[in-house]
């Protein structure tokens, strides 16, 4: 029982070293004036940029969306597959350092 148990760990632990940086991934977030007040069925633009530590220099990549809000000024975003405007989504090192996530909105679409 003591080796079967063992030999599951093991295969639990060798999972994790397989592991594989997603290709692309889902973020939301909620368009709103300078009050706070939701922007509801707007076009909108939205410049993502991925920094290692902090927002200082270059990002490492950085991409432009364009999208529409719904009802509640809610937009929704499959980051990694956006229009790139700098670097590659493969130059960002999601193993070795923090990632710092900088979203700039353009309301007017």
């Amino acid at each position: 029982m003591k080796s079967v148990l063992v030999f599951f760990i093991a295969l639990l632990g060798e999972g994790t070293l397989l592991a594989q940086v997603p290709e692309a991934f889902t973020y939301q977030g909620v368009a709103s004036d300078l009050n706070g007040v939701a922007l509801p069925n707007q076009n909108i633009s939205l410049q993502v940029g991925f920094f290692h530590d902090q927002v200082t220099g270059a990002p490492r990549y950085q991409e432009r969306h364009f999208t529409s809000t719904n009802a509640l000024g809610i937009y929704t975003l499959r980051l990694g597959e956006g229009f790139v405007v700098i670097g590659s989504w493969d130059s960002i090192r999601w193993e070795s350092k923090p990632v710092v996530l900088q979203i700039e909105a353009d309301m007017s679409g």
